[in-house]
C-alpha cells in the first residue's frame, strides 16, 4: 500500500526478468480516474479527481462602445528640440569653417 509515509513508492525486488509484469490499481476512489503508464522499468499510477459537475459557463462579454479620440493625437516619440540647437551649431562652424580659411589665405 502505498502512502505518504513511504513517499508513494513501493520498490519488488528479485522479481524474475523473463516474465512481464504489469500494475493495477485494485481499489479506486469514488470520484477518481486511474491512469498506469510505464517509464523504462518504472510503472507510475496516476488518480486524478474526476470534476464534480460541469462548470458553468462563463456568461459572454459584450464589447463596450468605443471612444471617439479628441482632436489633439499623443505625441509618438518625435523630439524637436534638438533641431534648432543643431542648426545653430552648424551655423556656427560654418562660420568657423570660413574664417579659418580666410585667415590661412592671408
Amino acid at each position: 500500500t502505498l502512502s505518504a509515509e513511504n513517499g508513494w513508492r513501493h520498490t519488488w525486488e528479485g522479481l524474475d526478468a523473463a516474465h512481464g509484469w504489469q500494475v493495477v490499481e485494485q481499489t479506486v476512489p469514488e470520484g477518481y480516474t486511474v491512469s498506469i503508464s510505464r517509464e523504462g522499468i518504472t510503472f507510475v499510477i496516476t488518480n486524478t479527481l474526476k470534476p464534480s459537475e460541469e462548470p458553468e459557463p462563463t456568461p459572454a462579454r459584450t464589447p463596450g462602445t468605443p471612444t471617439t479620440p479628441g482632436e489633439n493625437l499623443p505625441q509618438t516619440g518625435v523630439l524637436w528640440w534638438p533641431v534648432p540647437l543643431l542648426a545653430v551649431l552648424g551655423a556656427l562652424l560654418l562660420l568657423l569653417g570660413w574664417g579659418l580659411r580666410r585667415r590661412d589665405e592671408r
